[in-house]
């Protein structure tokens, strides 16, 4: 996911996300500092692959200490406005990007989901989940999680 995250369009969420959480952050926090860093490290990161040295001019700076955290601030921004206000999604979770999400089951909801979720970055340059299909036992990271059917207990 976060290797085609779009730049410019990075900057405008990361700047977004900072105004939404400003009041959780010091009053004298640098966020235009913060923002021209990313921008800079983002447009200009020297990497070398063989012999040859290369300048990344869009995407996520692989490699760098920042690259997680920028990922996981941009799509945090969707998450916290949009995702998170999906009334079908009863329980979502990301490490990122894994994302773990238990919906309620209409027709439907699988569908509408995936499309919110790839919704979001400049047409063309949109990010995309590889989402499967619903099932009742998923691995997920390092675990396996199931939904066993309902079980009748008796009362003794």
């Amino acid at each position: 996911m976060y290797a085609n995250i779009n730049t410019d369009h990075a900057i405008v969420t990361m700047e977004n996300w900072f105004k939404l959480h400003q009041y959780e952050l010091p009053p004298d926090f640098p966020t235009s500092l913060i923002l021209e860093s990313i921008e800079r490290l983002m447009k200009y990161n020297v990497f070398t692959f063989g012999t040859r040295f290369y300048i990344q001019q869009n995407g996520t700076a692989m490699g760098t200490n920042a690259a997680c955290m920028y990922a996981t601030i941009y799509y945090s921004y969707h998450e916290e406005t949009v995702i998170s206000k999906l009334p079908s999604i009863t329980f979502y979770r990301r490490l990122i990007d894994d994302g773990f999400i238990i919906m309620q089951d209409d027709p439907g909801n699988f569908e509408h989901i995936q499309d919110v979720m790839n919704d979001f970055g400049p047409e063309g340059k949109r990010l995309e989940w590889e989402a499967t299909e619903p099932t009742d036992s998923e691995h997920f990271l390092d675990l396996t999680i199931t939904i066993l059917p309902d079980v009748q207990m008796e009362a003794s």
